[in-house]
């Protein structure tokens, strides 16, 4: 298997929400990298399509968003399981077609804070933007190889990197192409023992 590389958020790479980032200075970590986390959202909801777009225009190394997958199989930014970051409503978004949920919210609304994944790319298309796209669904083969299939397509797997809490989810990914480049999320000291464990067991 590839190397799995460790996206430790806190310590070495700088996650960009809403902060400004004409106010952030370093002087030792050369090499960090500046990721637009849900893509860059002062004036935009997390993971929208405007938010996106900010993040564009600014010079971050990557824009990072949370991916999810509805009833047609419908590859969709979006970080929880349910619609209530549009609504309220407690609904997931893997019990509706895309176009369910555009008839129930709007197309307007859909389209602009829930965005598919291919719309994403198109805008990307004449970008030199990198991406992290952080999976939130986990083993489901399925999903995994549709998200796959959809970076190839747009010519996306040697550029994007593929984040999740879930080692055998990327270890998945590995097996599919080897030069898929892949992140294990960290956030807590639990899970970073588990995976240092995991290491010893191997």
């Amino acid at each position: 298997m590839g190397k799995i590389t460790l996206l430790l958020f806190v310590a070495t790479i700088l996650l960009v929400s809403c902060s400004n980032t004409q106010d952030i200075k370093y002087t030792e970590l050369s090499d960090i990298k500046i990721i637009a986390h849900r893509g860059l959202h002062q004036s935009a909801a997390p993971n929208s399509i405007e938010a996106i777009i900010s993040a564009m225009e600014t010079n971050v190394d990557f824009i990072e968003f949370d991916l999810r997958m509805t009833k047609d199989r419908r590859l969709v930014i979006a970080h929880d399981e349910n619609i209530s970051f549009i609504s309220g409503d407690t609904i997931k978004i893997c019990n509706y077609t895309y176009d369910e949920l555009k008839e129930k919210y709007s197309i307007e609304v859909v389209s602009s804070k829930l965005p598919e994944l291919d719309n994403i790319y198109t805008l990307l298309c004449n970008s030199d933007k990198k991406c992290v796209v952080d999976l939130k669904i986990w083993m489901d083969t399925d999903y995994l190889n549709n998200v796959y299939n959809t970076l190839c397509k747009y010519d996306r797997v040697s550029k994007d990197i593929f984040a999740s809490y879930s080692l055998e989810a990327l270890e998945y990914l590995k097996q599919l192409n080897c030069d898929n480049v892949v992140a294990l999320n960290i956030s807590t000291q639990t899970q970073w023992n588990d995976y240092i464990a995991s290491k010893d067991n191997a």
